[in-house]
């Protein structure tokens, strides 16, 4: 069977869909002040309030906090007369109103998989892929970015971090508290490679893309983040074969798990191409955004850990390779849960803490908490459900930094799980509406801030939506 290719020019990702051709959705927001929790007492989430203007079509929201409870989110946003563009709108923790929401990609071309970092002080960063003749790339998707340096400050104007002319897609960005940041991205073309640029806010200069790995075989789905001493870390997967089917996902399919370190202070990347092996079953790999991919979380020690599905197409698990840093190696792969275990995320605290999230059998999301070393995982436990029972591949965790964990996923009705502490019990599962929902995404800070957002539904177009209510 021939090695399947991306042919340049042609986008592997949503890349100028009419927007009147996808169902109309309304983009929801809540808030939840936890407090101190005394006496075990239970998050308190407030009703959604809209945020996106009526009658558009909101997807792909995004959320981040700051130390003080300001929040910004992001998102696509169409008309039937406007591509997609992206949106953005800011909360301060002071006052709690959100403000109206500001473009910032352009109307023409199409901006879509916007992602989002923020620091401690606010500063904040946005990339997204836009899809377009702007800036020079001849109808190709190629990568933006814009950031603001504080929760008052306006956005920077876009521009372009990826090579001029080169199909580039898939971002993702991270910041830490000296408002370091870094992008990534996959490009496809007759090769494909997984690339990163860097950026100080005080600066403002994004630099030159850096190519981690390059080949003629697939890469796809990179994941970065970057640690308070400055060091980045970086995995991808690589395409290495699949069996059925004429397209990458239409049979089962396996990947090699790539990574890539950037210690401080310097400018060169360890990389490493094989850290695992990532296996996916039929159609679980179909393009979409939220298909399946190693994921990263680091301390702020040096520490790093990386999680993918693993196991066979049949029995899939969750494997893990941690960072060692006086080592300067990865570890080998070893595996956390010996079940079924689906779209697995990982979250970690400064300190180390941390938490790993998948749906295992019979549509249950499961977690497993242990330190960033790895040396002893806790039993895995059952948070909820996905409701109705089917898929939930919009799942995620976030950490704050005493340990306490928000995670929250999306089969059909957005739910959300909290824990107090480290090594605490899961909270009961809360539905944040009883409504059929989309993709989600969820921030914390601290117990008393919290926020998280979804994509929702109606008959007339998408909003976003804000309320914030004391625990009970």
């Amino acid at each position: 069977m021939p090695t399947p290719t991306i042919a340049r020019g042609v986008c592997t990702t949503y890349c100028g869909q009419s927007p009147v051709t996808r169902s109309k959705t309304v983009l929801l927001l809540a808030v939840a002040l936890v407090g101190s929790q005394a006496g075990g007492a239970r998050a308190s989430w407030s009703p959604p309030s809209a945020l996106s203007a009526p009658s558009h079509l909101a997807t792909y929201p995004e959320v981040g906090l700051d130390s003080r409870g300001d929040a910004v989110a992001v998102w696509m946003d169409a008309t039937p007369t406007v591509n997609d563009r992206i949106m953005a709108s800011a909360r301060l923790g002071s006052t709690g109103a959100w403000r109206r929401p500001v473009a910032l990609s352009p109307a023409a071309d199409f901006g879509t998989f916007p992602e989002l970092a923020v620091d401690a002080s606010g500063a904040t960063v946005a990339v997204w892929q836009q899809s377009g003749t702007s800036q020079g790339n001849t109808n190709l998707p190629f990568i933006e970015a814009s950031f603001k340096r504080s929760p008052t400050s306006p956005w920077s104007r876009p521009v372009r971090i990826s090579k001029r002319g080169v199909d580039s897609e898939g971002p993702e960005v991270a910041i830490n508290s000296d408002g370091q940041a870094v992008a990534i991205w996959f490009t496809a073309a007759r090769t494909s490679s997984a690339e990163v640029s860097t950026i100080n806010i005080a600066h403002g200069v994004w630099s030159k893309p850096v190519v981690l790995q390059q080949t003629r075989k697939v890469i796809l789905w990179p994941e970065i983040t970057i640690n308070q001493g400055g060091e980045a870390f970086a995995v991808w997967k690589r395409y290495i074969r699949h069996t059925g089917g004429r397209r990458i996902g239409q049979g089962d399919t396996q990947w090699e798990v790539g990574a890539a370190v950037k210690p401080a202070h310097r400018s060169s990347w360890l990389v490493r191409g094989d850290v695992g092996r990532e296996e996916e079953f039929n159609l679980q790999g179909d393009h979409a955004q939220q298909q399946p991919g190693p994921q990263l979380a680091a301390d702020a020690t040096g520490g790093a850990i990386a999680v993918w599905q693993a196991g066979t197409s049949s029995h899939i698990l969750t494997d893990f390779a941690v960072w060692k840093a006086k080592l300067r190696a990865w570890s080998k792969p070893a595996t956390i849960s010996q079940v079924s275990a689906l779209w697995p995320q990982v979250a970690a605290s400064p300190t180390g803490a941390t938490t790993v999230v998948w749906e295992g059998n019979n549509f249950a999301i499961q977690s497993a908490s242990g330190p960033i070393s790895s040396c002893c995982w806790s039993a895995p436990r059952t948070l909820g459900s996905a409701t109705p029972p089917q898929f939930a591949p919009y799942l995620s965790v976030v950490i704050d930094g005493s340990g306490d964990a928000l995670a929250s996923w999306t089969a059909g009705h957005p739910e959300i799980a909290l824990r107090i502490g480290s090594t605490g019990s899961w909270q009961q599962a809360i539905g944040l509406t009883t409504s059929n929902g989309g993709d989600a995404d969820a921030a914390m800070t601290s117990l008393g801030q919290a926020v998280a957002v979804w994509q929702q539904p109606n008959s007339q177009g998408s909003a976003i939506e804000e309320a914030a209510t004391a625990p009970n």
